[in-house]
């Protein structure tokens, strides 16, 4: 599959924000791709001076119009990049500057302090993770300063605090999401498949929305199947590597030799190197099938290799979705009056011929959307664009779709 041109694309040249995808419970997060422009320190600039106890923050800049920001954690994934990559492809071609800046740590505090030196900086708009800090502060953050603000990879349950302070927010425009229990059911769906019965598996830290929609997803797979989980581990210390995954998994063999498959139900494009890592040294690479949520830079060649049985992934689009609705609304074009939660979908691969043409569609483009693509979502551009055509779009996502329009 051409792997050393596979893995070049998803780590070559990109600034990425990555706490943890799909893990809002944790300060889930994203990143930003890279094009080589100058970074300069937020304490350097005359324009965006940092907010208090930032003063390791950066900012990086680009021309446009309107300022459209987010954080950027300066480190790469095979989840976390293509999203950010994509972002900053959509912010330009809607004529806007795409701005970044970053926290110093994985805390409450960092992350208020990074959105702080975003909103200094004049950004008009800020797309951010859920999760590291609650839902009354951001929008209390972001309507004191007039800032508009959109979430992705989290849904806002309507009856619960969150909910209502995020819809109560003067500044607050859209969430994106994923149907969690769907990708959690497909990924342990996939082992029973395989004849699995004993699970061992690596989760996100329970409680939160996207953790309890994956359990979900999770018990009614095995209810279906027949099978049971041993063990699982989601210490997010561990999770957010691939030292921890060898760790998690070294236990999880030592303790229960009887397993026949691993779910990684999250954190894949952290651990997955070192689940693979650890079963290879033990034999068990094919002899306990391997399924995960999250797409990692490595995964072709453990598909090649067998290690890997299926991974659900490539939910990179929520980010642009929110930023194509800021930058309408800002341009006094707006999609929509209602403050909107769109689903934001995945990608199945398990089958070997699919693996393959989305290893040689990745190669050989990798542009999700386009910039002449994304110039058509903006109503100054093409006054027929709707919110139905957005939602058409969002829908529409899939290997599929992506080969349709950018196929070889």
């Amino acid at each position: 599959m051409k792997m050393k041109r596979i893995i070049a694309l998803f780590m070559a040249a990109v600034m990425v924000f990555s706490l943890a995808a799909c893990s809002q419970e944790t300060g889930g997060a994203q990143d930003a791709a890279g094009s080589g422009e100058e970074t300069q320190s937020a304490a350097d600039s005359e324009e965006a001076q940092p907010a208090a106890d930032s003063e390791e923050s950066t900012i990086s800049k680009e021309a446009g119009h309107f300022k459209i920001g987010t954080i950027d954690m300066g480190s790469a994934d095979a989840t976390s990049a293509p999203l950010l990559n994509q972002l900053r492809t959509t912010v330009e071609a809607m004529g806007c500057e795409y701005v970044t800046a970053t926290a110093s740590e994985m805390s409450a505090e960092a992350t208020i302090a990074a959105y702080q030196n975003l909103i200094a900086a004049g950004c008009d708009g800020i797309i951010v993770t859920y999760g590291q800090v609650n839902a009354d502060m951001m929008a209390q953050m972001f309507d004191d300063a007039g800032v508009l603000w959109s979430t992705y990879w989290y849904h806002f349950v309507e009856g619960t605090d969150e909910y209502e302070a995020v819809m109560n927010s003067e500044t607050f425009v859209s969430s994106t999401y994923e149907d969690d229990v769907n990708s959690a059911y497909w990924a342990a769906s996939e082992l029973g498949k395989k004849g699995c019965k004993k699970l061992c598996m690596v989760g996100l830290p329970a409680g939160g929305v996207t953790a309890n929609m994956r359990d979900e997803g999770i018990k009614k797979a095995c209810e279906e199947y027949g099978m049971e989980i041993l063990a699982e581990e989601r210490d997010f210390s561990l999770t957010i590597s691939s030292a921890g995954g060898a760790t998690i998994t070294e236990r999880f063999l030592t303790a229960y030799p009887e397993c026949d498959g691993i779910l990684i139900a999250g954190m894949t494009q952290f651990v997955l190197a070192g689940v693979v890592q650890t079963l290879e040294q033990a034999g068990k690479v094919g002899t306990i099938p391997i399924s995960g949520i999250d797409f990692n830079e490595y995964q072709f060649d453990y598909f090649d290799r067998s290690a890997l049985n299926s991974i659900i992934g490539g939910h990179f689009c929520g980010p642009t979705y929110s930023a194509i609705l800021m930058i309408n609304q800002l341009n006094g074009t707006p999609l929509t009056t209602d403050k909107v939660q769109i689903e934001n979908m995945f990608i199945e691969l398990n089958d070997p011929e699919e693996v393959q043409k989305y290893a040689d569609w990745l190669e050989n483009s990798g542009t999700i959307y386009s910039a002449d693509e994304i110039s058509k979502c903006l109503v100054a551009n093409n006054p027929d664009f709707t919110y139905d055509d957005l939602i058409e779009m969002a829908n529409a996502y899939c290997l599929d779709d992506l080969l349709a329009r950018h196929g070889n």
